[in-house]
Parts: structure tokens; sequence; C-alpha cells
């Protein structure tokens, strides 16, 4: 399913710009790739961080710097007795399997893709628990030294969102620092 929508907005980029536009060239030739997802677009990135044979057969992954996941689903055992799924109708067994929390993440030590971990502070108690339990995996299974959590002071599950809107704004600023410094 990720990598449908990849392709769906590459596709759709080259329909917008044009596929020799200098904007689309120049964005292949780019030093690096970050990846950001918020809520269930952190689980989304995450599984595409744990798809191996998706990082090792795509063309210009090896540019993939770094990984911004924020206020995320990790585990999804935790969404199947929710209201949420009363939308969603995930069955139990897939769960596990469809959880980046179960999943391996080995092959990103070779890469040193940066990975930021953020939450807000008022964010549910669930999100907080699986960014934290998400963390330890990567911290503790992959050695990765380029991780990163952070449970920001006065922020919920959409102000973490919303305040990188503003110029000031310390997540924002985090974010901009590290792509501008890794590029």
């Amino acid at each position: 399913m990720v990598l449908l929508a990849l392709d769906a907005v590459d596709r759709r980029a080259r329909r917008l710009i044009g596929e020799d536009s200098p904007l689309l060239l120049k964005s292949r030739s780019s030093s690096g790739v970050y990846f950001a997802g918020h809520s269930a677009g952190a689980h989304l990135v995450a599984k595409l961080l744990s798809n191996s044979d998706f990082l090792d057969s795509t063309e210009g992954s090896q540019r993939l710097q770094g990984a911004f996941l924020i206020s995320g689903i990790f585990d999804l055992r935790e969404v199947v007795h929710t209201s949420v799924n009363l939308a969603v109708q995930l069955p139990i067994e897939w769960s596990v399997p469809l959880s980046p929390q179960f999943d391996c993440f080995t092959h990103l030590q070779a890469r040193k893709v940066r990975v930021y971990i953020l939450a807000g502070q008022y964010d549910s108690p669930t999100f907080k628990k699986q960014s934290r339990e998400f963390y330890e995996l990567l911290h503790n299974t992959c050695l990765m030294q380029n991780m990163y959590l952070e449970i920001k002071d006065n922020f919920d599950h959409f102000d973490i969102v919303e305040c990188f809107a503003l110029d000031d704004n310390y997540l924002k600023n985090l974010l901009v620092h590290d792509i501008r410094k890794h590029l």
C-alpha cells in the first residue's frame, strides 16, 4: 500500500510539473531525502523503513537521510478494541504483522538513517507509550546511534503538527536544522 502511494505521488509530480522539468530533475539529483509522518502517517513511514527489499531496490533510496515520526501508532493491537476500528475493521490477527513495533530494522544500521520520534506531552498515554517503546526497539535492536526521542512539553496530538506553520517553533527548527546540516 505504501509503495503504491509513493508511486502515485511520483506519477502526480510528473503530470503536474512535467517529465523533463528542471524542478523534477533537480529533485532526482538531490543529496538527501527525508520521510515524515504524523499519527497513522508515522506508522506508514515506519513500515516503509522496515522494508529492506524496498530500500535496496528503489532508485535513489541510498539518499535517505532521515525520518520524522510524529505521534505515531506503532502497535496496532491497541487499535483493534477501540472506536477507531469500527471504521477500519482491522482483524486482530492482522494487527501484529501490520505493526512496525514487530518489524526488523537492522538494515538501517548500514544506511546511517537518523530517526526522530516525537510526541506531545498531552498526547494520549498510548501514543506516548508507543513512541517510547518504538524508540527502545530501534535503539536496542538496531544499535542505532542516530536515534532521537522527544516528548515535547505543552503539545497535544494535533498541536505538535500544527506548530510547523510557525516560524519560531522548536520542532520545526530542529527538523530544518537537521536537514540543512546533512544535505
